[in-house]
């Protein structure tokens, strides 16, 4: 008998142990670039794809699907069975054509833990672009309001992939997370809100060819690649 309450005990102390993870998201973003983005994802672990149905006509086309493995992010085509990977750094592309002219500066960032998985995280900093004798200052705020649940890993959430910071969901797996950014250019005010809201959250194995990246498929240029190209960097 003390042997069973021992093994008992083991057990119950033990972490829980995740299986795979699928779901559907949409998510609409209001203000300045709007959009609407929804689809379905499987995840397992690090790994992840991501079925888009609705895209943002951008980095993310209609039906292609995204793979990603930690901080890497692939989006594929199949109609030309093509893909390129994305780099998550919001000063990228002004970093590619303006190099050291660009800088982060006075970065802050704070939590408030409201319980039960619902909190709130607000991150300030001051964009600066020198260019020969102009300078210009936008501050950024960035405030994200989540309502997050343990029953599933934060590793498996779809803001691992549409989140410029491939860690916002450490502290859980969000179930629905508000993103709301106000820029400040010399006086000029901008804002972007982003709502992503999940559904059908099922626990369920993932088979692991489906997050592997299909045999034939060739590397292209990233839609932001091109873009540079095109001004000539």
């Amino acid at each position: 008998m003390k042997r069973i309450i021992t093994v008992i005990w083991v057990f119950l102390a033990a972490p829980a142990v995740f299986a795979g993870v699928v779901y559907h998201f949409e998510t609409v973003t209001t203000g300045l670039g709007e959009q609407h983005i929804n689809g379905s994802v499987e995840a397992d672990g690090p790994r992840m794809r991501v079925d888009i149905v609705h895209g943002d006509g951008a980095s993310f086309p209609d039906r292609s699907y995204v793979l990603a493995d930690g901080n890497r992010i692939s989006v594929c085509d199949p109609s030309t069975k093509t893909y390129y990977d994305l780099v998550f750094d919001p000063l990228a592309p002004l970093k590619s054509m303006l190099g050291d002219a660009v800088a982060m500066s006075n970065e802050h960032s704070s939590t408030r833990d409201l319980g039960a998985g619902h909190s709130i995280t607000t991150s300030s900093y001051d964009m600066n672009v020198a260019i020969i004798d102009k300078k210009v200052t936008m501050h950024v705020t960035v405030t994200t309001e989540s309502w997050t649940t343990d029953k599933y890993p934060a590793s498996a959430s779809i803001a691992k992939v549409l989140s410029s910071d491939p860690h916002a969901a450490a502290g859980g797996f969000p179930m629905k997370q508000v993103t709301t950014y106000h820029i400040d250019e010399n006086g000029t005010p901008i804002e972007m809100t982003s709502t992503t809201t999940v559904t059908d959250v099922t626990a369920k194995p993932v088979a692991p060819s489906d997050l592997a990246m299909p045999a034939g498929y060739k590397k292209v240029e990233s839609p932001i690649d091109r873009a540079m190209k095109s001004l000539g960097k």
